[in-house]
């Protein structure tokens, strides 16, 4: 009897013991295997404007805010690749020198963006980290912004009055890392397309010809379910 007594009690604590560790496997709110995820990000970027055939005017760097929910998916099974899309607000520009005498000019865009790119999750022999490279592209969106004027001492906004065009894109590229669901990356946007009206003011500088795009270098934290 009381063998059978022990036996059936090893078998309960068996029982409950597997219950426990299924319970806490369905409650872990990651899961590394999924073909699908979601995220939210927040960061800040250092944007500039290059402005064509000029040589170089003296700049000041300003912060820029960024925001976004990403979604990826996995196109097929057995390689780690992604492709990542979702919804972006970006703050880009630049102050830069506008004559002689130091008077400076203040671009501010905001944008609402929507990424392009593949990423690889590599795997870094420890548990729960991964190195996610990743390669694209994103289309912009101008959704406002001013332009201080150093010969008006006005704010116009930046999508207007002759200054920038409203669609935007390039190239995307940077890495993350990933510690369970927590995410870091570093990212360099290469804007492609002139963002400059045909009418945009040349401001005494005789050699640009009136062609400007973007760039923009970025950190970012978030989280993925």
């Amino acid at each position: 009897m009381r063998s059978r007594i022990l036996t059936l009690l090893t078998a309960a604590v068996c029982c409950l013991s597997s219950g426990a560790q299924t319970r806490s496997e369905r409650s872990r709110w990651f899961d590394y295997d999924r073909s699908t995820y979601y995220g939210v990000r927040l960061g800040v970027g250092a944007p500039d404007l290059y402005f064509r055939h000029m040589t170089r005017p003296d700049a000041r760097a300003f912060a820029g805010l960024g925001v976004a929910a990403v979604w990826g998916i996995q196109p097929g099974s057995g390689v780690p690749l992604f492709f990542e899309t979702g919804l972006m607000y970006v703050e880009k520009g630049a102050q830069v020198k506008a004559t002689a005498d130091d008077q400076r000019m203040t671009f501010s865009l905001r944008y609402i963006e929507l990424p392009l790119v593949f990423k690889y999750k590599a795997s870094l022999g420890i548990d729960d980290l991964t190195l996610q490279p990743f390669f694209g592209g994103y289309v912009a969106l101008g959704a406002g912004g001013k332009t201080k004027l150093y010969d008006e001492h006005a704010k116009v906004c930046s999508f207007g009055n002759g200054l920038f065009r409203r669609g935007d894109g390039g190239l995307r590229l940077g890495c993350g890392l990933s510690y369970q669901n927590f995410y870091f990356e570093l990212s360099y946007d290469v804007g492609l397309t002139n963002i400059a009206r045909d009418d945009f003011p040349h401001y005494g500088y005789d050699d640009f010809d009136s062609k400007v795009r973007t760039g923009t270098f970025a950190a970012c934290i978030g989280i993925d379910f």
